[in-house]
This record gives structure tokens, sequence and C-alpha cells, in this order.
């Protein structure tokens, strides 16, 4: 007997330990790195309106990609809703919260439950996100004036709402902001 459940279990286990390797492999979950040009796009926000990517030149852009069902998102949102309240009144800085196929409905009841104030606008057919990914929400974009993507993350937001928003007023007030200051500890 004891033969029987080795000869089942070995099976299993190179089963298991060839899905990790594959998983080591797979090509980045990204289609947008840092240094990318921000794709074309027209979003839909919270009432309606329709804002097109053509619309952010002359604008630092934070997107956030999103579901209100997602735990990493629902932990990094309130984070954004800090930096929205902090930077709001920045007038070449837009904060895009994109939900990631869900309906206005469900993003608008998590939006009240929560309080949120910051903006949201809706993907509804993943349309959008298949844009910049393939995979993995949240995912973070910091675009600069002329449309470069300056910064991303996926999965886990390492920096809070202080360094983000410390982050972007540093690249508002300089023409000279580098993208090497972006990794640097004290952010």
């Amino acid at each position: 007997m004891n033969m029987r459940i080795q000869i089942i279990l070995f099976p299993l286990l190179i089963f298991f330990l060839s899905a990790c390797i594959k998983e080591d492999t797979e090509p980045s979950a990204s289609k947008i790195e840092t240094g990318s040009k921000l794709p074309y796009f027209t979003l839909t926000d919270s009432v309606g309106n329709r804002l097109s990517s053509d619309k952010f030149k002359g604008n630092t852009v934070l997107i956030v990609f999103f579901s209100t069902t997602c735990k990493d998102c629902q932990r990094d949102l309130p984070v954004m809703e800090s930096v929205w309240k902090n930077l709001r009144s920045e007038d070449r800085f837009l904060l895009l919260p994109i939900a990631r196929k869900q309906t206005a409905e469900e993003v608008k009841s998590y939006w009240e439950a929560q309080h949120f104030s910051m903006p949201y606008y809706l993907d509804s057919s993943g349309e959008i996100y298949s844009l910049f990914a393939t995979k993995t929400i949240p995912r973070f974009y910091l675009a600069n004036r002329e449309g470069i993507v300056i910064w991303q993350e996926a999965e886990v937001l390492t920096r809070n709402a202080e360094k983000i928003t410390a982050w972007v007023k540093e690249y508002l007030s300089s023409y000279n902001f580098s993208i090497s200051s972006l990794e640097s500890p004290e952010l």
C-alpha cells in the first residue's frame, strides 16, 4: 500500500514542480513598460462623460487599474484616495482609477461604502486594460507630460500616499525630474 501511495504522489509532485517552473518562465504580463508611450484609449467616467488619452498631454497622469472585488486593490485604493486628496487641486495632475470588467453600479456602491471622493472610470469590457497588460491587478502607471510612463507597479504597491504625493509634486514642479529619482530610497 505504501508503494501505491508513492506511485500516485510522484507524478503529482512532478506536475506541481513543472507548474512552478512554467510560471517562472512566462513572459511579463505587462505590455507597457517604463519608457513606453501611453496607448490611445477613451474612458467613460462615473457620470458618463468621455475622456480620451490624447487630452492627457501636458499633464502628469496616474493610472490605476483595479476591481472592487480584488483584495489587493481594496488594500491600495485608500492609498490612491489619499493621493487624490493631496493632489486634486494640482492643475496638471490627473488620477485615473479604472475599474476593470465591472459595472458602474458595482463601482459606485463600493465608492459610496468607502466614502471615496476620487473620480473613477469604467473599462467594462477590459479592452483598455488589455492595452496595458494581460493579467494582474492592481496596476499603477505614472506618465509624464509627454505621455511617457516613468513608473509602474503591479499587484503590490510599494510606496505609501505620502511618498507618491511627494514624488508627483516634485515632478510637477521640475522639468528636470529624473526617472532615477523614482527609485531612490527616500521616496
